[in-house]
This record gives C-alpha cells, sequence and structure tokens, in this order.
C-alpha cells in the first residue's frame, strides 16, 4: 500500500507542471488511461486514442453527431447526399459531394476539392496494415484487401476525382449503403495537398505511388506533429504514451475554439486519474478512462458529474474456434474425458450449452457494476436493427443439460471435457467473464473442465489467429454507425474474426451482402433484425453486452459529445 501511494504522490508531481493552467477558462484539461499510437499520421491510425485526437485535429466530410453518434451530419460537405438532390447516383454506385464556401486550411490556403480527392487517394496509397485504409477498399476498389505496388493506379485514381474546386465525384463499385458513414471516420479527415507534398510526401500523381506502399509509421513525417489540415486545433506537443498538447488554430473557418490550449495527460495510475478529478487538477477524465468500481468515489464527489450515454455499436463477448489447432491447450485432442478434438464447436448442441451455462445478469452485476446492457445478438444498441426485445443467452442449467447430453451422440456428457484457455494479461473482465463461464460449465457437470492461463497480448493475438485459443474472450467496437461494420467483421466469413474462428455460415454471408446493398432504411432495419435472429439461433458466438458510456467531469464542463471527443463544442464555466 505503501509503494502505491508513493507511486501517486509521484505521478501527481509530475503533473503539475502539465496541469498547471487548468485554472484558466481558456485551457481545457483532460486525463486517459491510454496512450495514441501510433501517432497523428491519418494513414495509420485506427484505434480510439489517436482517433480522439484526429477527431479534434482533422476534418471530416461528414461527421458523428453531438447529441446521437449513431446519427452523420455534413461537416466539410455542403449536404447529405441523396438521390433527390443529385449526390447519389440512381444505380447507387457514384456519390457527387459539395464542398462548403469558405473553407481554409490552418496556414491560410483554401480547401479545395482537390485537396480531399488526394487526402483519400494518400489514405489508399499508404496501404498501412494496421491502418483503416480497407474501410475504403471495400467500397471503392471491390476488394477487402489493401492496396499493394500491383494495384491498377487506374483503379485508385478514378475512385475519387475533384471535378471542380468545390465538388468531389466518388466512384464505389457497388451500391454500399454505408458508404457516407465510413467518410465520418476520424482519420479520412481531409489534408492539405500542397503542404504535403513541399514537406516531401507522395506527389499525387503515378511517378512516385509505389514508393508510399505500406511504408513503415517510423518513416512518417506527421505521425508526430499531423497534417496541415482545417481543424479547431493542431497537435503543439506530443510526448507518446505521456501527453498531448493541442493549441487554437487562429485561422479557423468557423469562429475560433474557446480553448487556447486542450491538455490530455496519460495517466497509468487509476487512484491518481481519480485524485486528479477530485482534487480539481483535471477538468475532465476522456471516456471510460475510470473504472466502474472507482465511481462511486467520484459520484460522492460535489463537483463532479459523472453521466453515463447508452452503448454506441460495441459488443464484448466470446469466440468460439470452430477448427482448432491441436496443442496441449485442447489435451488429449480427443473426446475422452481429457481433451478436446479440432472440431468441438462445430456441434451446435456444445455452443447451446455454452451459452446457457454462461450468467450474463451476474456478469453485469458483479464485474461492470451494472455498467452494461446485455447484448446476445449482434443488434447492438446504437445502431440500425436494434430493438429492446432481442432475444438473450440466459443461464439455464435445464437447458444447457439436454443441449450437452443430446452433444456429439450423447457422448460429451458422460466422457465429458478437458481444455485450456488463454486470456490477455491483466484483462481483468475477460478473465472473469471466463471464470464466470468456467464455474457455470463445472455446476453443469463436474467432468466439464475448462482451464484460464493468461498470456501476453501479442502471444494471444498469435495463437487466436493460429487457430489455437478454443474460446475466446474479447470485443468489437464499429468503426462508422452502421449495423454492416458489426456483423460483417463478427460473423461474415471474410471477415475478421472468422480469419481467426474460421465460423462460416452461407446464410449469414448472403445475408450481409443484403444488407450491405439495400439503401433502403426500413428494410434494411428488418434485414439485420432478420440477420441478428439467424446468427442467435445458430449460437455462431456469444455476445455477453455492450458498455455503457461513462463520462466523468467538473461541474463547470459542459458540451461534451456523446460519441467521440470533440473539444471545439466543449464550454468550461
Amino acid at each position: 500500500m505503501l509503494k502505491r501511494l508513493t507511486v501517486a504522490t509521484l505521478s501527481l508531481a509530475a503533473l503539475s507542471g502539465a496541469l498547471a493552467q487548468q485554472g484558466k477558462p481558456d485551457v481545457l484539461t483532460s486525463v486517459t488511461s491510454g496512450g495514441w499510437d501510433p501517432g497523428f499520421d491519418p494513414a495509420y491510425c485506427w484505434s480510439a486514442g489517436c482517433a480522439w485526437i484526429l477527431n479534434n485535429t482533422m476534418e471530416t466530410l461528414f461527421r458523428k453527431k453531438d447529441t446521437d453518434a449513431s446519427a452523420i451530419e455534413p461537416m466539410l460537405a455542403a449536404q447529405m447526399p441523396t438521390q433527390a438532390n443529385g449526390g447519389i447516383s440512381k444505380d447507387g454506385k457514384t456519390y457527387t459531394i459539395k464542398l462548403k464556401k469558405g473553407l481554409k486550411f490552418s496556414d491560410g490556403t483554401p480547401l479545395t476539392a482537390d485537396d480531399v480527392a488526394y487526402s483519400f487517394k494518400r489514405m489508399l496509397v499508404y496501404a498501412a496494415p494496421s491502418g483503416p485504409s480497407s474501410l475504403l477498399t471495400s467500397p471503392l476498389l471491390g476488394t477487402e484487401d489493401i492496396v499493394t505496388t500491383k494495384t491498377p493506379w487506374a483503379a485508385i485514381d478514378g475512385a475519387v476525382r475533384a471535378t471542380s474546386p468545390d465538388t468531389v465525384v466518388f466512384k464505389i463499385k457497388r451500391p454500399f449503403a454505408p458508404f457516407v458513414s465510413i467518410l465520418a471516420f476520424p482519420s479520412f479527415g481531409i489534408v492539405s495537398k500542397a503542404a504535403a507534398v513541399g514537406a516531401g510526401d507522395w506527389s499525387g500523381t503515378v511517378k512516385d505511388w509505389q514508393n508510399f506502399v505500406g511504408m513503415d509509421v517510423a518513416k512518417s513525417k506527421f505521425a508526430s506533429t499531423g497534417l496541415i489540415t482545417s481543424a479547431p486545433f493542431l497537435v503543439e506537443r506530443y510526448d507518446p504514451g505521456k501527453l498531448v498538447v493541442l493549441k487554437r488554430n487562429d485561422r479557423y473557418w468557423q469562429a475560433p475554439a474557446k480553448f487556447s490550449r486542450v491538455i490530455v495527460q496519460s495517466v497509468d495510475d487509476d487512484s491518481t486519474r481519480v485524485q486528479l478529478l477530485k482534487t480539481g487538477d483535471a477538468d475532465m477524465a476522456e471516456r471510460n478512462a475510470i473504472p466502474a468500481p472507482l465511481l462511486p468515489q467520484l459520484q460522492d464527489s460535489p463537483n463532479i458529474k459523472v453521466d453515463t450515454d447508452p452503448p454506441l455499436g460495441m459488443s464484448y463477448g466470446m469466440f468460439f474456434t470452430y477448427k482448432i489447432t491441436p496443442s496441449d491447450l485442447t489435451g488429449s485432442g480427443k473426446l475422452d474425458g481429457n481433451g478436446i478434438p479440432s472440431n468441438f464447436f462445430t456441434d451446435k448442441n456444445v455452443r447451446t450449452g455454452f451459452a446457457s451455462a454462461f450468467d450474463s445478469t451476474g456478469y453485469i452485476k458483479e464485474v461492470l457494476q451494472g455498467r452494461a446492457v446485455p447484448a446476445s445478438t449482434l443488434n447492438v444498441q446504437g445502431l440500425l436493427g436494434y430493438s429492446k426485445s432481442n432475444p438473450q443467452y440466459k443461464f439455464d442449467k435445464a437447458r444447457a443439460t439436454a443441449a450437452f447430453k443430446k452433444a456429439f451422440g450423447g457422448q460429451l456428457w458422460d466422457k465429458g471435457f478437458k481444455f485450456t484457455t488463454l486470456v490477455g494479461a491483466g484483462k481483468t473482465d475477460n478473465i472473469r467473464m471466463l471464470d464466470i463461464m468456467k464455474r457455470g460449465l463445472e455446476s453443469i457437470n463436474p467432468k466439464f473442465r475448462m482451464d484460464i492461463k493468461e498470456v501476453q497480448g501479442s502471444q494471444l493475438s498469435a495463437l487466436f489467429l493460429d487457430h489455437k485459443v478454443p474460446l475466446y474472450a474479447g470485443a468489437w467496437g464499429v468503426d462508422y454507425a452502421d449495423p454492416h461494420n458489426m456483423f460483417q467483421p463478427l460473423v461474415g466469413s471474410d471477415g475478421f474474426y472468422a480469419a481467426r474462428t474460421l465460423y462460416k455460415n452461407p446464410k449469414v454471408d448472403s445475408m450481409i451482402e443484403q444488407g450491405l446493398v439495400e439503401t433502403n432504411p426500413a428494410k434494411r432495419a428488418s434485414l439485420y433484425q432478420q440477420l441478428g435472429r439467424v446468427v442467435f439461433d445458430d449460437v455462431g458466438l456469444l455476445p455477453v453486452y455492450s458498455p455503457t458510456r461513462v463520462r466523468v467531469q467538473q461541474k463547470w464542463i459542459t458540451g461534451r459529445a456523446e460519441g467521440d471527443e470533440y473539444y471545439y463544442h466543449i464550454v468550461k464555466k
């Protein structure tokens, strides 16, 4: 305990310099628990930490609404494109976007459609393996794969073009209902072509594009500073893993930001974060930066507000591996009570038994302090197709018993099983999730044995990709507010998780494709509700919960967005 207090005291002392301006009304101070890797070159940013900074230092054609993060509104675009206003062609494959008038970059130069076209082509060309360019290749190039040096230049060049100073045209390969939502992703902000090229970046032409394909982030000129953009703030200082300082863009094309500086400090120690809020040394904490067990300490503080936003497009749960690569984790590799066969989870009765053995209500109450809602289908709150009447898996000992007695022709119940699954070291919520599953299984039949072993995150990721993790506890948060980005990555046979779990259901794949090309919102909502039911009935995976989003701030802070942090609209009184 003494050591913990000493660390906290030292941390507070170290922060005092960075947060000394907290008393100034034009300085906003915030604390968070994570970093901002890989920095602020948008071609590489596909994580929440860096994306929240880009959300304030770049501007996209469209953005999430502050008051409804599932809805999209124009930012740099003059209006939402529709078929009625000519923004979307009748065949759904051409999007014509008009820009607002008077747009300009932080260096005072005008923002034009040529900059828009360059920004999107740059994202495609850079093709960072850990970056978000695959979100664009699907609609623009017709493939989930990122660009390589063998990709035809004509395909990249023709995907987006400036047809006039204020008009940009996107050509997509097929109708793609969530396309506008994708354009609102923070990394797809618009950068100054002239400034980028002047700094030695890609020329924007065919002559050198292959030199930048897959370039390592260490070679990026902009990872620490970002590029020249039109946003209300600029990156002034970046200490990786420690601190980001933003300064006001005094040439902003709208009214200047209220804050001359925004200071975001990464604080590893949970108690230190709480203390900084209690003392008023921090104006606010980034969303979900305060663990649920510590929130009661702040709720009783007279100057602090703890607000809860509904879940938005996130699902935490457990994933079955359908063809497990044999290893010591699967024991004997046979259905003999001392292991499990490679095809263990291909038996739907096994999956049903596991789904009915897990106490999700108890988990949410005991582990998450009630700060989540059950999510037994992928129709999660905040996305089209969500309904409060969605079916749910619940702990049901009788149902689990009946399913397990049918599994493998009745052999499983008598022989039992034994395997070890893996979880990320220190991932308390995931560890507890698997532990509750383990207890549920053992309460149903003492011959059911599931051991849990903690490993480093990098090792877990590699073993999961190699199909060696029998039951994986993980999560998915949508990159854009559309159900396609929930269903396709999790249960589509060419999705992120299916590459690891080897789940394949032709009916699911067909319905995912239907939902992608259907542009009528009512029809899409109905289709995704049906799709959610198909996956639920198949017990394709085991969704457990969607977390509510907690905002902690001083009472003098108002105007925080429901979705990604957006400092421009925050008021400090």
